[in-house]
């Protein structure tokens, strides 16, 4: 599974892409602080699953997921934000996940087992 994740902070992708190496399916293919390197990068080679803060300039996590879901709609979308009230407003045509920061394996676990990802 080819993932891209996207946050404007480094030490959160850092985080992510560590806790995401117990996942023998994961293919990191792209890490991003800017969300419209990530558009671009997305549009070159689509990713099956993003990990996207809400609170981004230029382009917040949601727009972002709709943007990338006008390129193609079978894209998993996972939202994450330090503020769970970040979560309840996002209106979005596909489903999607939410995690929440900080950060831990339990609950990216969690998430990935409602996405169907086997750790490895």
């Amino acid at each position: 599974m080819r993932v891209m994740l996207v946050d404007d902070e480094c030490p959160c992708l850092e985080e992510l892409e560590y806790l995401l190496k117990s996942f023998s399916d994961i293919e990191v293919t792209g890490s991003y602080a800017n969300p419209l390197e990530a558009l671009s990068a997305a549009e070159s080679s689509l990713p099956d699953l993003v990990f996207l803060d809400i609170g981004m300039p230029y382009l917040s996590g949601v727009e972002l997921a709709e943007k990338i879901h006008q390129i193609d709609d079978k894209v998993a979308v996972v939202f994450i934000s330090a503020h769970a009230s970040n979560f309840s407003g996002i209106r979005l045509r596909k489903p999607f996940e939410c995690l929440l920061k900080p950060m831990s394996q339990k609950k990216l676990n969690a998430v990935m087992e409602r996405l169907n990802v086997k750790r490895v």
